[in-house]
């Protein structure tokens, strides 16, 4: 119970520093998805699926102080983390070229299903070119911060390489 209430705690403080500190800090006017990077890292190097559900769980929060439409960010977290959970078995996992590939793959899957998701919910018209341009740079900041927390996590019981 003490290490889910400590998991929360740390995605409130990502959550937080999300909001406030990295827009402060935006390159380009992106800031890194700190959120989205717990959740690959613990659906990544964790069995356990605390990560996963309390993402989705923030997801629903990130959408309702952010979003136009409540659900997108969590189902989002939901599938890239449980594909994550699918793919952890059959690689190794400490492997610095892995872990760009990964941040990248999900940082673009986000951004294109949640461009996807909102505009079929709100029936936009935003090109996805217009929202994909960012995408590079976002790449960028969440690797830089999945290399900054990944030390951390490693010393979180359960952490499996």
């Amino acid at each position: 119970m003490l290490d889910k209430l400590k998991l929360i705690l740390i995605y409130a403080a990502a959550f937080l520093l999300q909001c406030t500190v990295f827009n402060a800090v935006a390159i380009f006017g992106v800031t890194p998805n700190i959120v989205l990077v717990l959740t690959v890292i613990y659906s990544f190097f964790f069995e356990k699926l605390d990560g996963l559900v309390i993402g989705v769980i923030f997801g629903i929060i990130q959408d309702i102080f952010f979003g136009q439409v409540i659900g997108i960010s969590a189902l989002i977290y939901l599938l890239i983390g449980l594909l994550l959970k699918l793919v952890r078995t059959g690689v190794y996992r400490d492997n610095k070229i892995l872990l760009l590939l990964m941040v990248a793959v999900t940082t673009l899957a986000y951004a294109s299903a949640y461009w996807l998701l909102n505009n079929m919910m709100l029936q936009g018209s935003m090109s996805i070119l217009y929202s994909l341009k960012r995408v590079p740079v976002s790449i960028a900041w969440n690797y830089v911060v999945l290399l900054v927390l990944l030390p951390l996590a490693r010393r979180r019981k359960g952490f499996t390489v």
